[in-house]
């Protein structure tokens, strides 16, 4: 089973103080939400000061109700909300250096250099 709803049912909320615990999100969210969510950490946003946290909720509207408002309320701070945009999930070769397969199901004959294209077993080709 997937582990986060569709794009659609979630939220961004920037910029959070880490000394903001995710429990008292929570609470926040729940005041103003009536359906089921889920909260996660985003990888690679957290410092030591914020971090990003990426809201999954099952309604719709009401995920629609928080981008409207812009901003919440969270331990006196108010925080952007934003919503989120998955990133593309584009396939790229590592043989032919064309999008839309991987190796194992390329046609090409030789790996090309993707730098030039020509085969890169023959002459120099360094990356």
């Amino acid at each position: 089973p997937p582990t986060h709803l569709p794009p659609q049912h979630s939220i961004i909320l920037k910029f959070v103080p880490s000394m903001i615990a995710t429990e008292e999100i929570e609470e926040a969210i729940s005041d103003i939400c009536q359906s089921k969510i889920l909260i996660v950490e985003m990888k690679g946003s957290m410092t030591t000061k914020s971090r990003h946290i990426r809201i999954d909720i099952t309604s719709k509207d009401e995920v629609r109700k928080l981008l409207n408002s812009g901003y919440i309320s969270v331990g006196g701070y108010l925080i952007e909300v934003d919503e989120f945009l998955a990133p593309p999930q584009i396939l790229i070769c590592s043989r032919c250096n064309k999008p839309g397969h991987i190796k194992k199901q390329c046609n090409e004959t030789y790996d090309k250099c993707r730098r030039c294209g020509l085969n890169k077993l023959q002459g120099d080709h360094l990356q």
